[in-house]
């Protein structure tokens, strides 16, 4: 009876073994047919490795915030560097704004400096969007300073939604969010601006940041640096190993080294092989040849030097004086919607001027003014040095065509400006001479026992003031 129930239970557990290989397998075709299925359908398969950890876009931007911030495990140094960077070759010299009208100006010149809309105010907004790959600022007037006030909002505390018209997904009619006690805050437009730098159009709300297609890569890259510190620190502290004929050998010379304080490159006799174990560096190649294929990547999708980053690359000299070319086309689009920004932050900014003072003389048209963020790149400045340059010194162009090549410089205000100056020279010489020619004659006057050089003409030695001029002019 007991052998006939021990039989039994190894039938059984054989019949559950057997169920357990059957359901494995049932799990595996199953599996295979979701993979068939996603690939066929061209989607990502549930795999359990994947090229991107950040498929959440509000996870991958909380990430990057972090790693700016230096709050994260790994990628912080490349992450704040590619993002200042690229706000630095957007940013360009700082927000320039130029108009002939002066009361237009003094009002948008009012209005940033009210603002902080200076160069260390576009750095900060550049930075903001592309950590967040958006920027909202909302408008609103100040009764008591009579200004226009710009508040920027940011997504990450925020979560803020934007609405648009169906017809025209460009035309942003209204922004809310919930705020600490779950009320809604909504503002209609036009008392604010929205611009976003990634992702679709037709989404305007799915803001993809530059640095989101590539984080994973940067976390990588990052973790290399750390296993070839770490490799670099093991191989520059080999362990040092006594090889002994017998179990018994081997522990009379480890009782014999305990007590001993034996460093390198001191003397020491032993009965057994001696030599320096480290370790196989073997995988080092493949590790170098990682972090390269990473840095290129990083390099191709953010617009960031290769060069920051690896290097070795810079002692390629016509490698080296390129290496901006790439961060230039890469932030092209990014400068073009910052103009856009700050232009129609402007003629917003007039028209909530122009409804709250009915009273204003003046009618504020942003046509007239002109928005810039001048930059000024290698490729600009030889055309300047090799063609403008020495076509304005030979008179074959006007100073003003050769002045407004120059980014960020406004022609007309520095022709006046220059014309003012030659003027103020040119007085400032005839007053010069005729004080020179003054004193000559007080000297005439008064010298030689009082005796009259002149004589009987009392204009000798004196020039009209016409005849100075005259002769300035000729001078």
């Amino acid at each position: 009876m007991f052998i006939r129930k021990r039989q039994i239970q190894e039938m059984q557990g054989a019949i559950d073994r057997h169920n357990d290989i059957i359901d494995a397998q049932s799990r595996r075709i199953q599996r295979l047919q979701e993979y068939s299925d996603d690939i066929l359908s061209g989607e990502t398969f549930n795999s359990p490795y994947s090229g991107n950890r950040y498929i959440a876009l509000d996870q991958a931007i909380q990430a990057i915030d972090k790693k700016y911030n230096c709050e994260a495990d790994w990628g912080c140094q490349q992450t704040a560097n590619i993002i200042d960077f690229r706000a630095a070759m957007i940013a360009g010299e700082g927000l320039k704004i130029a108009s002939d009208d002066k009361k237009m100006m003094d009002f948008v010149d009012q209005m940033i400096d009210e603002n902080n809309l200076d160069y260390e105010g576009i750095q900060d907004n550049t930075i903001d969007g592309e950590i967040e790959g958006r920027f909202l600022m909302i408008l609103s007037w100040d009764i008591v300073k009579k200004m226009v006030i710009a508040t920027p909002i940011s997504w990450l505390e925020t979560k803020y939604t934007v609405t648009t018209n169906p017809l025209d997904r460009k035309e942003f009619e209204t922004v809310w969010w919930l705020d600490a006690n779950g009320g809604r805050i909504e503002h209609q437009a036009p008392f604010f601006v929205y611009k976003k730098f990634g992702g679709r159009q037709s989404k305007p709300n799915q803001a993809i940041p530059k640095l989101n297609r590539c984080l994973t890569q940067v976390e990588n890259i990052d973790q290399a640096f750390r296993d070839l510190r770490e490799i670099n620190r093991l191989f520059a502290g080999p362990t040092p190993t006594f090889e002994c004929n017998s179990p018994e050998a081997a522990a009379d010379m480890n009782d014999a080294l305990q007590n001993k304080n034996w460093r390198i490159k001191k003397a020491i006799a032993v009965h057994g092989q001696f030599r320096m174990v480290g370790p196989d560096m073997a995988g080092v190649d493949a590790l170098e040849k990682e972090i390269v294929r990473l840095a290129c990547f990083i390099s191709g999708s953010t617009g960031y030097p290769l060069q920051f980053l690896l290097p070795d690359y810079l002692s390629n000299r016509s490698t080296a004086e390129n290496i901006m070319e790439s961060a230039v086309a890469h932030t092209a689009r990014e400068r073009e919607v910052w103009l856009g920004f700050y232009r129609e932050l402007i003629e917003k900014s007039m028209d909530l001027a122009q409804s709250n003072n009915p009273k204003l003389s003046i009618k504020y048209d942003p046509d007239l003014v002109k928005v810039t963020l001048p930059k000024i790149t290698t490729e600009q400045w030889s055309r300047l040095t090799t063609f403008w340059l020495p076509a304005v010194r030979d008179g074959q162009v006007r100073r003003e065509l050769f002045l407004s090549q120059i980014p960020g410089i406004d022609a007309q205000a520095e022709i006046s400006a220059m014309e003012a100056e030659d003027e103020e020279q040119q007085q400032k010489i005839v007053a010069e001479l005729e004080n020179e020619l003054n004193k000559k004659d007080d000297e005439m006057n008064n010298g030689g026992n009082n005796a009259d050089p002149r004589g009987k003409n009392p204009n000798f030695g004196r020039r009209s003031a016409g005849e100075d001029k005259k002769g300035k002019g000729k001078t």
